[in-house]
């Protein structure tokens, strides 16, 4: 709970308008809710939070407590609600005249590393299994389609697709301007750009390898034509990069800027999460 008390001092030095939290904050649901209910309470603003893919982990098909898609649709937009939060994922919100859309997203390969084509095939994406790396979410992730069968990785992604669709549909006659929140990412230039500090990183094989399950280039599809949408925020990569992505009238900004995992930092916990906690003026 250290970085939630850190997040929730900077936010409170900060003073936003709005704080924007895009995910991977906790899997355990009753964790999760005391983590919002301590930044809420702090930040002195509205707190959009999206759930990352880790607060989908429900254990795996063999899990007695919520699926993911109940987790998605149900549990985690409950406790949110408990803890003061405003729930991005399932519907937009109108803050002022701004629009706020946002999907967890999911992965169909689409953002894979080309330069591994020779040596990773698909059945090793859909394996989630490369050598010795492994990608956790086919062991804790289990979202049932209809007939109660798991939705492929290719049929969520394109169920969040249409979800995000849906909702900038809604909002965009109400606003004419939209921020969209997604916690995968929606285009392979953030896995390649250089990070805020202005560094190119060499990347390891496997990193690129897990590059297939960074997001969908079909969620940035999706923005392309949609000139009401001013800024794009993400979460899930554990790199802090900016990036332009392509839109009709004019490129649209795109900031991810995890914490990320303590085994990864380079700096105190507190000098990241200052670091990391970025003002984005609309």
């Amino acid at each position: 709970m250290e970085v939630v008390g850190l997040v929730a001092e900077r936010a409170r030095d900060l003073a936003p308008d709005v704080l924007v939290l895009a995910g991977d904050v906790c899997p355990d649901l009753q964790r999760l809710e005391a983590c919002l209910r301590i930044i809420v309470e702090a930040a002195g603003a509205p707190v959009l939070y999206l759930a990352g893919n880790h607060e989908l982990w429900c254990g795996g098909a063999q899990s007695s407590g919520p699926d993911s898609r109940q987790r998605y649709w149900v549990a985690i937009p409950r406790l949110a609600r408990r803890a003061g939060a405003v729930v991005l994922g399932v519907e937009p919100h109108v803050i002022d005249d701004v629009g706020f859309v946002g999907v967890t997203g999911w992965y169909d390969y689409s953002l894979r590393d080309p330069s591994l084509a020779h040596v990773v095939s698909t059945a090793d994406y859909a394996a989630k299994q490369y050598k010795e790396i492994t990608c956790m979410d086919g062991q804790q992730v289990h979202w049932p389609g209809e007939d109660g069968a798991p939705l492929s990785d290719e049929a969520l992604s394109d169920t969040m697709c249409t979800l995000l669709r849906k909702q900038l549909d809604e909002v965009s006659d109400r606003c004419g301007r939209v921020v969209v929140v997604t916690h995968m990412v929606p285009d392979r230039a953030l896995l390649t750009a250089r990070d805020v500090d202005g560094e190119q990183r060499q990347r390891p094989e496997g990193e690129r390898f897990q590059d297939g399950f960074m997001g969908s280039a079909r969620l940035g599809a999706e923005l392309v034509n949609r000139p009401e949408v001013v800024q794009v925020i993400c979460g899930h990569y554990h790199h802090a990069v900016r990036a332009l992505l392509p839109g009709s009238r004019q490129e649209i900004p795109c900031e991810i800027s995890p914490v990320g995992y303590p085994r990864e930092l380079e700096r105190s916990l507190a000098d990241q999460v200052a670091h990391r906690m970025r003002v984005v003026e609309i």
